[in-house]
């Protein structure tokens, strides 16, 4: 599918939006229908739609991407958009995004993603895989409680996908200095070769000055073949130039955003730590997920069939069933 014909659905959508807002579009374009519907899941500052291109004749799937509004939140609005679309963009020539298929001050479209595998959208947050199962109310132990808990966050924290989005975070700084302030769970998903990518850059920052530069760079290039107007030095400094230092930051965002907090240091001494002292913490957190896991299960007590049965808690409520 050509760029062109992106961005000729780009413009009918941009031109409905405005005069009559609703969750579904329909759109006929050189012997193709285009329908954009509102997805369940949207951004704080944005509407997102599936896009599905379809043949008119035969009906068969032509192409299937997703449309991102940008919903008018600030006078600023529509350069605010750009930045955050070049810096997908941006991100995208590394492998580190989905691809845009086009673009323009109010919208884009780009490559469709998946859900991560332990990801709920519909509560947006990581599944936790407990290292106990639950049962029934009787025989636990009020001490156990807090344990299950901390359990249960622990595994939240360092499941697999968890820790893929950390080292996404990771690969992100290091090649390009850019990071993520706000890297919550439903920031992330698959692309189409199962490759885990960022897909909001509203949150994202740069710290030092010359991995800026690299990215003013890119911006002036993709803006002159495109037609698009550039900003100033001045404007990329006072919007992505981090004003909070931290030592190192992906870690630390990824750390201390609310899903991850585990324990209650205060923030200064998470702003100071390195990435080898991060890398000690996670090592000591993970020994200590396996010792609750293991401490818990001791705790277990064989069931009606023979089965052991696990104690655990889930939001204040203590249950037990068979694994």
């Amino acid at each position: 599918m050509s760029n062109t014909y992106y961005n000729d659905i780009l413009e009918e959508f941009c031109n409905s939006i405005e005069s009559n807002p609703r969750t579904y579009y329909e759109f006929n374009l050189s012997n193709s229908t285009a329908t954009l519907t509102q997805m369940k899941i949207q951004g704080e500052n944005s509407r997102v739609y599936e896009l599905v291109i379809t043949n008119s004749d035969s009906g068969a799937n032509i192409s299937d991407a997703v449309l991102k509004y940008f919903l008018p939140v600030n006078t600023q609005h529509t350069t605010d958009t750009i930045l955050e679309v070049n810096m997908q963009k941006y991100a995208h020539s590394f492998k580190l995004a989905p691809e845009v298929y086009a673009s323009n001050a109010q919208a884009m479209i780009s490559e469709k993603c998946s859900y991560l595998k332990t990801y709920n959208p519909a509560k947006e947050e990581f599944f936790g895989i407990n290292c106990v199962n639950a049962k029934s109310k009787e025989n636990i132990r009020e001490n156990y409680f807090n344990l299950a808990n901390k359990s249960n966050k622990l595994q939240a924290t360092f499941n697999d996908t968890s820790l893929q989005t950390l080292e996404l975070a990771k690969t992100m700084y290091e090649q390009i200095g850019m990071f993520n302030t706000d890297p919550n769970p439903a920031n992330y998903m698959n692309n189409s070769k199962n490759q885990i990518v960022q897909i909001d850059y509203g949150s994202n920052r740069f710290q030092e000055i010359s991995k800026l530069n690299d990215f003013i760079k890119f911006c002036s290039s993709i803006c002159t073949s495109e037609n698009v107007e550039t900003f100033s030095e001045k404007y990329y400094k006072e919007k992505l130039l981090a004003t909070l230092k931290i030592e190192y930051p992906p870690s630390f965002y990824w750390f201390y955003d609310k899903r991850y907090i585990v324990n209650d240091k205060p923030i200064k001494e998470y702003k100071s730590m390195t990435e080898v002292q991060y890398s000690d913490l996670f090592t000591e957190l993970k020994q200590e997920r396996d010792r609750i896991c293991n401490e818990l299960k001791e705790h277990s007590k064989p069931s009606a069939n023979g089965n052991p049965t696990f104690k655990t808690y889930v939001k204040g409520k203590k249950t037990s069933q068979n694994p």
